[in-house]
């Protein structure tokens, strides 16, 4: 999908483009906006031409070409929400007619005291002047209610729309965005703007799962495939990693995991990657670049505005989570741990 939302090779989104008259060079970033970076400006072509469209377009094509007695597996990966933060003009000025939220910053994520300018456009740490920052929010906001505009032209139910009652739907993303939050910008971190993603499963009234509810557990992206598959009554391979979902859409609760864990092997100005574990309440975050550890209580400071590796009256807690951490990296080749300790590259 993003070779498709890329401008250099020969693809269906280009060619899209090209038989619609649009034939210059890189017609489809001639916004000049790079493709991870803070800068932002309004879509320069006209809407119906934008690359989240155009998934719809093909999207909707799909359901309506289909054989309607053939089950179908279909996999629609929007680029937006992310850079370039280049939303339709509608909804760019939209979000910046709002009063926007200020990025979280904590007190141990300070790297800049006031807003710096001249940063790289595609930097990892930033703090921009207010107008700039809110530039960058709302066009940032604006490409998500796109998406979600142009999510609706199929997802509601036949006969109006044209996509199948009996039909499973699930909604993710593969990663979120720092979007100033800490000084961060990008993904790449184990705080809750990056690593924390929606995921959102509708089904059929027939399967009789309850629905309009939040599962409170720890799950992760590997858990989709065989959910799907024992939704529609396919074996679960034994070399899946992840587990299915049914069960607790069931509420059988019994044998779930406790915690997640999640890494980057290079988290860049960090000197190294980083760990992490969560249940989703409390969150243990290791540097192994800088020997750092961090720990937060999700449930009364959900922004992650206090650290409280250093607090001595989480010491107990932190130790418990250290270990979890241990037995996880036990007999890993980069040698995180001895089996006792966490190691980290500074030593």
């Amino acid at each position: 999908w993003a070779d498709n939302a890329r401008a250099g090779g020969d693809n269906e989104y280009q060619r899209f483009l090209k038989s619609s008259g649009i034939d210059w060079p890189r017609a489809s970033d001639a916004h000049g906006m790079p493709s991870n970076g803070f800068p932002v400006r309004s879509f320069h072509l006209e809407e119906r031409f934008h690359f989240t469209n155009w998934c719809a377009d093909r999207a909707i094509e799909f359901l309506e070409g289909r054989e309607r007695n053939r089950p179908f597996f279909l996999m629609v990966n929007f680029l937006h929400p992310h850079q370039p933060l280049t939303p339709p003009p509608f909804y760019y000025d939209r979000y910046m007619a709002m009063e926007l939220p200020e990025p979280y910053v904590g007190d141990w994520a300070r790297v800049f005291e006031k807003p710096k300018r001249g940063l790289p456009p595609e930097c990892w740490r930033l703090c921009l002047d207010p107008p700039v920052m809110k530039q960058m929010r709302a066009a940032y906001y604006g490409s998500i209610n796109h998406i979600d505009d142009q999510i609706a032209r199929f997802l509601l139910p036949a006969p109006k729309y044209v996509l199948p009652a009996n039909t499973i739907v699930v909604f993710t993303s593969d990663h979120g965005e720092m979007l100033g939050d800490h000084q961060w910008l990008r993904k790449r971190t184990p705080y809750e703007p990056s690593a924390r993603v929606p995921l959102l499963l509708n089904f059929p009234e027939e399967m009789e799962v309850r629905q309009e509810r939040v599962i409170d557990r720890p799950v992760e992206l590997m858990e989709i495939m065989p959910t799907l598959l024992e939704a529609v009554g396919l074996p679960v391979p034994d070399t899946v990693d992840g587990a299915s979902l049914m069960p607790l859409l069931r509420d059988r609760e019994e044998g779930w995991r406790e915690f997640i864990h999640g890494e980057c092997a290079i988290v860049p100005t960090t000197g190294g990657g980083m760990q992490y574990l969560t249940d989703g309440r409390r969150k243990y975050i290791w540097w192994p670049g800088r020997g750092v550890e961090q720990y937060f209580n999700l449930e009364e400071d959900p922004d992650e505005l206090v650290d409280l590796a250093s607090d001595p009256r989480c010491a107990e807690e932190v130790a418990a989570w250290r270990d979890r951490l241990v037995a996880e990296l036990r007999g890993r080749p980069e040698r995180f741990t001895d089996g006792k300790k966490l190691i980290s590259l500074e030593t």
